[in-house]
């Protein structure tokens, strides 16, 4: 398959590698083989792939593979069962993931847990998982990783990180459901 123009590709993950379990997820958790390109669109199209985290170098976001028969909304920490499960990487540069996730609708109802750490969230996540017609994730790193990053000085560079964001945001609520919710890292706090 010759590359596409817009440039996605899909990987095998080579190594695995983190500095500390609690770190942020990063493009440097992961060594890839070279890649074969792939259409986003139809890849996309694909639920087994999640938003693992952003590459500002070359304005792709990185997406995770996880096997079929994991629930990403029963992990207690979503980020570290998307490093210990991934089969593949998926990377989209930034205009192309736009396309696609423009066409997902935004979540009907969306309850979003944000707090400091060591303060229950996490079992209170996976209490209102246990509730008919309700999808939690809880820690989606790719939303820590924009937090710490903190806003950006170009004002269309932060226009175009929060299409981006939003974008991940369908993506993981692209599964219906009555009420979707999303537990942010307690480090969210410090850098909101």
């Amino acid at each position: 398959m010759q590359p596409d123009a817009q440039g996605a590709s899909v990987h095998a993950i080579v190594e695995r590698h983190r500095a500390q379990p609690l770190a942020v997820a990063s493009v440097r958790d992961f060594r890839l083989d070279a890649g074969e390109p792939v259409d986003p669109a139809e890849a996309l199209s694909d639920p087994c792939w999640s938003p693992y985290c952003l590459d500002p170098e070359t304005a792709s976001v990185w997406l995770v593979a996880l096997p079929s028969t994991e629930d990403a909304g029963a992990a207690p920490f979503l980020y570290a069962a998307q490093h210990r499960l991934a089969q593949r990487v998926l990377r989209v540069p930034f205009d192309a993931f736009l396309r696609v996730c423009h066409t997902l609708p935004d979540p009907a109802r969306l309850l979003l847990i944000h707090t400091t750490g060591r303060s229950g969230s996490t079992l209170l996540t996976l209490s209102l998982g246990e509730l008919e017609g309700v999808r939690t994730l809880s820690e989606p790193d790719v939303f820590t990783q924009g937090a710490m990053a903190g806003p950006a000085e170009d004002p269309q560079l932060r226009v175009l990180l929060a299409a981006v964001y939003r974008g991940c945001l369908r993506l993981l609520c692209r599964e219906p459901a009555r009420l979707h919710v999303i537990k942010l890292r307690s480090i969210v706090v410090e850098h909101a």
